[in-house]
């Protein structure tokens, strides 16, 4: 007898922070790009709302990271976290 393999349906929710995390580092990157013509108001706000944004998206990814096939999400969220930080500690100290 021929046994059925029954793929696994992602959930809405899944597909929304894949997308949420894909519009994080396009954040990041855009933001790096840039920061150099933006005025002292902007220059403090906009990285503060994409620690903030990074902090709340983190808790979310790691929540819902808890199946071995969502690890690439877990990695790509480490990995725009760290760009932030790098990325801001160059700014802040450069």
């Amino acid at each position: 007898m021929a046994r059925v393999i029954q793929a696994r349906r992602v959930a809405l929710s899944q597909k929304i922070i894949v997308y949420l995390v894909i519009l994080n580092l396009i954040l990041v990157i855009a933001y790096f790009s840039l920061a150099g013509g933006l005025r002292l108001p902007a220059a403090v706000l906009i990285p503060a709302l994409l620690v903030f944004y990074n902090m709340l998206l983190s808790w979310l990814v790691i929540r819902r990271s808890r199946r071995l096939g969502d690890r690439p999400m877990l990695y790509t969220m480490v990995f725009s976290v760290l760009l932030l930080s790098v990325g801001l500690l160059t700014k802040l100290f450069g």
